[in-house]
């Protein structure tokens, strides 16, 4: 019997992260604002992102158009939750993520626009963690979902099964491995 292993990558620090808020509008005229995060890539390896942003235990979606390293490898129309990215094109390099994010929590105080400050998750994603990720989020739109949704009646009934990856031999399952670090933004 084979066993099945990974590896857990090193948990790449965060050399600086902020937001801004308000920085813009949607065409529905909601306000938008700005996540920023930069990291420095560890060289002569090929590395696995996932980037995740929260306010208040809530998902927000990124929106990191614009961005050559995210965009070549673009998922944003299956609607994911999280960014997972590989390193091809700034590997051993620093890397900057600035995307667009609508807040769950926002408001006004005497005219002037507010919220929460998000938080931000860096995972550093082993290969295997990365390739399930990538069929994750093509089987949840496949099925219908509108991202990372747990229902299971999109999950089971609403479309054809798109194939998963896994690393498990004779079996269904993945082994994965991830370190992460994770920042309250501050507002700039």
């Amino acid at each position: 019997m084979r066993h099945i292993t990974d590896t857990v990558p090193v948990a790449v620090p965060i050399r600086d992260a902020w937001f801004s808020f308000p920085t813009g509008t949607d065409r529905n005229r909601e306000l938008l604002g700005t996540v920023v995060v930069r990291f420095d890539d560890p060289a002569a390896t090929a590395n696995y992102y996932e980037i995740s942003g929260y306010q208040e235990s809530q998902f927000i979606t990124l929106d990191p158009r614009g961005n050559a390293a995210i965009t070549a490898e673009d998922d944003s129309e299956l609607n994911p939750k999280s960014l997972v990215f590989s390193d091809k094109l700034f590997n051993g390099m620093p890397f900057e993520l600035r995307a667009s994010f609508h807040p769950t929590n926002g408001g006004t105080s005497n005219g002037v626009p507010f919220t929460r400050p998000p938080r931000l998750v860096l995972r550093a994603v082993s290969r295997a963690y990365y390739q399930y990720r990538k069929s994750w989020t093509r089987h949840l739109f496949n099925q219908g979902g509108k991202g990372d949704t747990y229902d299971l009646n999109q999950l089971l009934f609403l479309g054809d099964p798109s194939a998963m990856y896994s690393n498990v031999n004779g079996g269904y399952g993945v082994v994965v491995g991830y370190a992460s670090r994770s920042v309250t933004l501050p507002l700039r």
